[in-house]
């Protein structure tokens, strides 16, 4: 949540800062990281989802029983 909420004030800053001449280098950097730090948070997200759905713990597969496909 810590990280989300970082990358929210990052965005703001980003946005806060006028698009210039002087800046433009800058701001293009930023927000190219940026892009790949959300990208980042939302697959560590989605794993972390998928596990705490799952019954095991890890990358454990599920057994067919605990799957009740048997």
């Amino acid at each position: 949540m810590n990280w989300e909420k970082k990358l929210h004030e990052r965005d703001e800053f980003i946005n806060s800062l006028s698009y210039s001449l002087d800046t433009y280098e800058d701001l293009d950097k930023m927000m190219k990281l940026t892009t790949s730090m959300w990208d980042q948070y939302e697959s560590i997200k989605d794993r972390l989802t998928k596990e705490k759905s799952s019954s095991t713990e890890g990358d454990i597969e599920e057994s067919l029983s605990e799957r009740k496909l048997i």
